[in-house]
C-alpha cells in the first residue's frame, strides 16, 4: 500500500468515525467531509469528491442558514471542484453566490473574499473573459499583499495566477517577473518540492518556451515532471500537463519519438483522470494529432482533430478564441487530407469566416 492509499484509508476511517460519533448533521462533521473531498480532489478524482462537497454544502446551509459566511466557503469549494472538472457553466453561479455572501458577511478586504475573487477570475480567464478576470486578480492580489504581507504563500499563488493571465493575453514581459517573484516566495515559504512550487516551475518553463527560450525552458519542464511523478499520484492530471508541455518542446526541437511517447501518456492519463469529455483531453488530442500530421500520418490525425474540436465546442462555445483556433486547424486539415469527409460541410457552415 503506497502513501496515497494509506492517506485515503485514514481519511475514510476518520469520516466513518465522525459520522458515527457526531451524527451526519453536525457542523464539525463537515470538516471530515471536506478533508476526504480535498484528498480526492488533489488526486484528480473529481467525480468521487463532488458528492462529499455537495453534502458539506447542504449540511452547512441547513445548520447555519443560506447566507452564512461558511456557506460561502462551501459554495466556493464546490465551484472550484466543478471548474477543475471543466464544468464552467455550473461553477460560475456558485462562485458569484459565494462572493455575494462573503461580501455581505465579511470585510471586503478579508482573505476569503480575495480567494473567491481569484477563483472566479480563473474561471473567467478559462472562458475568455480576460478583462473581468484581470480586474478580479489584481484586486485579490492587492488585498492579500495588504492583509497578509508581501511574502505570504497566498500572495505567491495570486501572483502566479495574474502572471498566467498576462501570458494568455500575450504580455510575456510583464508576466516573467511575476512568475519569478511567485517562485521565489514559494521556495522560501513552502520548499522546493511543494506541489504549488512545482506548478510555478512548470509555469515559468511554459513562459520561457513561449518566448522562444527553449534551452532555459527544458530543464524547468523536466524538473517539474520529475518532482511531480515522485510527489503526486503518477496518474494525476498535473503529471499529464507536464508530460504534454515537455512533449511540445521536444516536438518543436525534432525529438519526435520521445515527444510522441509523452503525448500518448499524457492523453491516457487525462482520459483516465478527467473523463473523455474534459477540455484537457481535447488539448492532448489536438497535440497528438499535430505530431501525427507532421510525421506523415495525416489520416490517423483526422478523428483526433474532430474529437478535440467537438469537446472544445461543447466546453467553450463556438465564439471562444480557443474554439476558433481549433476549428481553423481542423478545417484546414480536413480540406487537405480528407476533403470528402462527411463532417466537413457542416463544420465549414458553422465557421463561415475561417
Amino acid at each position: 500500500m503506497n502513501r496515497y492509499d494509506q492517506a485515503e484509508q485514514l481519511f475514510r476511517e476518520a469520516l466513518k468515525i465522525g459520522r458515527q460519533s457526531l451524527g451526519p448533521r453536525h457542523q464539525n462533521f463537515v470538516g471530515f467531509l471536506r478533508d476526504l473531498a480535498g484528498f480526492l480532489w488533489t488526486t484528480g478524482r473529481y467525480a468521487e469528491a463532488e458528492p462529499l462537497c455537495r453534502e458539506a454544502l447542504e449540511i452547512t446551509q441547513q445548520l447555519l442558514g443560506p447566507r452564512h459566511a461558511k456557506v460561502a466557503t462551501e459554495l466556493n469549494n464546490l465551484a472550484e471542484l466543478l471548474r477543475m472538472a471543466g464544468r464552467y457553466a455550473e461553477a460560475e453561479p456558485l462562485y458569484r453566490e459565494a462572493l455575494e455572501i462573503a461580501l455581505a458577511t465579511l470585510n471586503a478586504r478579508h482573505p476569503e473574499v480575495a480567494g473567491i475573487r481569484n477563483n472566479l477570475g480563473l474561471l473567467l480567464e478559462k472562458t475568455g473573459r480576460y478583462v473581468e478576470a484581470e480586474a478580479l486578480f489584481r484586486e485579490a492580489l492587492q488585498t492579500l499583499r495588504e492583509v497578509l504581507g508581501p511574502r505570504h504563500p497566498n500572495v505567491a499563488t495570486h501572483l502566479n495566477n495574474l502572471a498566467g493571465l498576462l501570458v494568455t493575453t500575450g504580455r510575456y514581459d510583464q508576466a516573467e517577473p511575476l512568475y519569478r517573484e511567485a517562485l521565489d516566495i514559494g521556495h522560501d515559504t513552502l520548499g522546493q518540492r511543494h506541489p504549488e512550487v512545482v506548478t510555478r516551475i512548470s509555469n515559468l518553463g511554459g513562459l520561457l518556451h513561449k518566448m522562444g527560450r527553449r534551452a532555459e525552458a527544458e530543464p524547468l519542464y523536466r524538473e517539474a515532471l520529475e518532482i511531480g511523478r515522485e510527489t503526486l499520484d503518477p496518474r494525476h492530471p498535473a503529471v499529464a500537463t507536464r508530460l504534454s508541455n515537455l512533449a511540445g518542446l521536444l516536438f518543436e526541437t525534432g525529438r519526435l519519438d520521445e515527444a510522441e511517447m509523452l503525448f500518448r501518456e499524457a492523453l491516457e492519463i487525462s482520459c483516465e483522470a478527467l473523463g473523455p469529455r474534459h477540455l484537457d483531453v481535447a488539448i492532448r488530442l489536438h497535440n497528438l494529432a499535430g505530431l501525427l500530421e507532421a510525421t506523415g500520418r495525416a489520416k490517423e490525425a483526422v478523428p483526433m482533430y474532430l474529437e478535440a474540436l467537438e469537446i472544445v465546442r461543447a466546453s467553450l462555445g463556438d465564439a471562444h478564441p480557443t474554439t476558433r483556433i481549433a476549428a481553423e486547424n481542423t478545417l484546414s486539415h480536413l480540406s487537405e487530407h480528407a476533403p470528402d469527409h462527411p463532417d466537413l460541410p457542416a463544420l465549414a457552415a458553422a465557421f463561415p469566416d475561417l
